[in-house]
C-alpha cells in the first residue's frame, strides 16, 4: 500500500485597473506599472491611435 500526502497551497491575488476617461477619444488606462491607450475609428468618432476596447478584451481571451 503506498500513502501519498499532498500541499495545499492557498495564494490570494488582487488586480486593479484605473481607466481616464475626459469624454473624448482616445482614453488612457493603467494597471500596474503599465499604461495602455484605446481609441476607435473615425466612423465611431475616434482617431483611429490604438487599439478599440473591444479588440484589447479580444486580445485577452487569446492569452
Amino acid at each position: 500500500m503506498v500513502t501519498t500526502q499532498k500541499e495545499i497551497v492557498s495564494t490570494t491575488f488582487q488586480t486593479r485597473a484605473e481607466v481616464a476617461f475626459s469624454g473624448r477619444l482616445p482614453s488612457e488606462g493603467k494597471a500596474r506599472n503599465f499604461t495602455v491607450m484605446c481609441d476607435e475609428p473615425p466612423v465611431l468618432g475616434g482617431g483611429d491611435t490604438a487599439p478599440r476596447p473591444l479588440e484589447y478584451f479580444l486580445l485577452s481571451i487569446g492569452f
